[in-house]
């Protein structure tokens, strides 16, 4: 009896740890690597730091946001980006002023300079 009761016990948790090592193995996803400092750097070197970058590794979408002052500068972005990250999908959310007009920050930053000096 007591044999019955050892295997009945020795399956019990054969069939426990197996099931646990499912759940396990499931929620064990591979994610996109994190190119977002390659991105980010490609921007700055191209004199695009404005642009923010975020990424969502588990989606493989990286993000720009901002706002820059021409859409060759947005399309010039967008193009960086796609070259750091080319697994991830590249979601431009980058705002462009409209032409002839500066772009807010840039006036702003032009009226603290001024009024610095």
């Amino acid at each position: 009896m007591k044999r019955i009761q050892n295997g009945a016990f020795l399956a019990g948790s054969a069939v426990l740890l197996m099931g646990v090592l499912t759940v396990a193995g499931c929620n064990n996803k591979a994610g996109h690597a994190d190119e977002k400092p390659a991105v980010t750097s490609a921007l700055s070197n191209n004199n695009l730091g404005a642009v923010n970058v975020s990424q969502d590794r588990d989606k493989g979408v990286m993000t720009l946001t901002g706002n820059l002052d021409s859409q060759d500068q947005k399309n010039q972005a967008e193009n960086l980006a796609k070259q750091a990250a080319p697994d991830y999908t590249i979601a431009d959310e980058i705002g462009v002023a409209a032409p002839g007009r500066r772009h807010p920050i840039a006036t702003a930053r032009s009226k603290i300079t001024s009024r610095l000096r």
